[in-house]
């Protein structure tokens, strides 16, 4: 595709978002409607999304040749949360709210001769109310030290210690094992980077590992100063007024000191935790009393779709080909696709050795909402809305 064609598309793409942002204003300016705005900031714990994500994919036997796509599923995973702090505060607000969201959705803009035209009329609740949560989070991580403790560990093996030479074996291939676990972490640093490279991802904090290698090998491993500085950061958003409503992501009991903090400052918040969605319905005594302002983890059946229409390209009218990850990846975020969902799609070989997505049922309707992003026409959620 040329440059003049792309850039074509994207001044008709930033036609129709200004259209439906203008066609919105006005219409809820007319019902004498109420956009009440809350500004939601979710504080994540990376690893344990991580090693839950990685967990989960292995024991189907998904192919993880990367960071690409349990980075992708990953902030889907902290992106929910934002739906469901927006359904709680919903039901608080009692009746006759609406969700701004929905509302835009429903705006139909088509341009004729270069110009912007509403096609249908919105439907606006009479000095209704619409909440709007404008989504926000920042990630905190350690970066595990593996070039760190392979010398020690190598040192040790050299000295006869058989836990060492194993462990220096799994070392080498990405992977921590202690007695009680085994930590896969080949792909953590790429799966950090793709998660910050959300529109949504505002910051991040670093910590680190403490560790320890003896005669028997690596004995002990530990993530640091992530907690802590996840604590900071929620206070320092209180003192600052960063946040009308707060959520901590983690599976940590120690953040519920937090609610009480937040409940002074008028904050609303929140816990999720994202490491144990598939685990039965257990969850820590101190969280369980957050009620429904617990959340937990999910995974989404249309979620699969959702990570292979990041690397769709419309290709040439023939439906919608994928680039950017591996042929092994792609045909298993179709079966993982098909297996948990009603309408099935095909990843199809093409002569030039890449993959085109088609569909094994008639009906288009539940799959073009999410291949339409790829297009010039795709759907621009409206994290930059002003009031």
């Amino acid at each position: 595709m040329s440059s003049k064609t792309e850039s074509t598309e994207d001044t008709e793409q930033e036609k129709v978002v200004n259209a439906k942002q203008s066609a919105l204003r006005l219409a809820i300016k007319q019902a004498n409607a109420e956009v009440i705005e809350f500004n939601a900031l979710a504080l994540v714990d990376l690893q344990g999304i991580y090693l839950r994500l990685h967990e989960m994919l292995s024991g189907i036997d998904f192919p993880i040749e990367s960071g690409a796509i349990i980075g992708r599923l990953g902030a889907l995973q902290i992106n929910d949360v934002f739906m469901e702090i927006q359904r709680v505060v919903k039901q608080k607000l009692g009746n006759r709210v609406g969700i701004l969201q929905d509302l835009y959705d429903q705006v139909k803009i088509q341009i004729v001769d270069g110009r912007p035209y509403l096609t249908e009329g919105l439907r606006v609740l009479k000095d209704g109310k619409y909440l709007y949560v404008r989504p926000a989070f920042e990630v905190f991580y350690a970066n595990p030290p593996l070039e760190s403790i392979e010398w020690p560990l190598g040192q040790e093996a050299r000295n006869g210690s058989r836990q060492a030479r194993e462990q220096l074996e799994l070392l080498r291939a990405g992977k921590i094992r202690l007695p009680n676990y085994e930590r896969d972490y080949r792909f953590f640093h790429e799966f950090i980077e793709v998660i910050k490279g959300h529109a949504n991802c505002k910051g991040f904090g670093e910590g680190f590992f403490s560790w320890n290698v003896g005669p028997k090998g690596l004995k002990y491993w530990d993530e640091k100063e992530v907690d802590v500085r996840i604590a900071i950061r929620a206070m320092a958003a209180l003192y600052e007024k960063h946040a009308d409503v707060l959520c901590v992501i983690s599976s940590d009991q120690d953040f519920i000191p937090l609610k009480e903090k937040c409940e002074r400052f008028g904050v609303e918040f929140f816990q999720k935790d994202a490491a144990k969605f598939f685990s039965g319905p257990y969850i820590g005594k101190e969280i369980e009393k957050l009620g429904g302002n617990f959340i937990r983890g999910t995974f989404k059946p249309e979620w699969p779709l959702e990570v292979l229409s990041d690397f769709m390209d419309p290709g040439e009218g023939q439906g919608c080909l994928l680039e950017g990850i591996t042929r092994n990846e792609a045909l298993a975020l179709t079966s993982l696709h098909n297996a948990i969902n009603d309408y099935k799609i095909n990843a199809v070989d093409r002569t030039d050795g890449r993959l085109e997505i088609t569909l094994a049922l008639p009906t288009r309707s539940d799959v073009d909402s999410r291949i339409d992003r790829k297009t010039n026409m795709k759907q621009v959620r409206i994290t930059t809305l002003k009031w």
